[in-house]
């Protein structure tokens, strides 16, 4: 399993790949819980969404791929003619990516780059007041 998310052409590449569509819960929006040898994901889209969503879950839907592209339009390709498409919304972040691992990305309101966070990401912290980079294994 990859540990970031992957820049692809126009786009990124979420490594969901083999993950499968375990259960629906929600309040607010609707979450999809996916899980592959132990793993889980979860993947939050608006509650109008549900129908698909369960419908996902009943199937135990296998992930064939998930990307996001450079407008924040999430597309989780499940095989068969399932695809789950979730566009920006104007006014809010109405979809987020939670998973595998420190992965998270989440769909910008009206568009534009979506903001990703995995393995790969700089942290920082404030020491002293001073802003500090974190490096893995950084205990200070």
């Amino acid at each position: 399993m990859r540990d970031g998310v992957e820049e692809i052409d126009g786009g990124w590449r979420i490594p969901l790949e083999g993950f499968v569509a375990e259960a629906m819960h929600g309040l607010g929006n609707t979450h999809l819980r996916l899980a592959r040898e132990g793993v889980e994901a979860f993947i939050s889209v608006p509650v109008d969404m549900a129908p698909a969503i369960e419908m996902l879950a009943s199937a135990r839907a296998v992930v064939v791929e998930a990307t996001v592209d450079r407008d924040s339009r999430l597309t989780v390709d499940f095989g068969e003619g399932q695809i789950l498409s979730v566009p920006p919304d104007p006014d809010f972040e109405n979809w987020e990516v939670r998973g595998p691992g420190d992965i998270q990305v989440v769909g910008m309101p009206g568009g534009g780059e979506p903001a990703i966070w995995d393995a790969t990401s700089k942290t920082y912290r404030v020491v002293d007041g001073e802003v500090v980079e974190t490096t893995e294994g950084d205990d200070t």
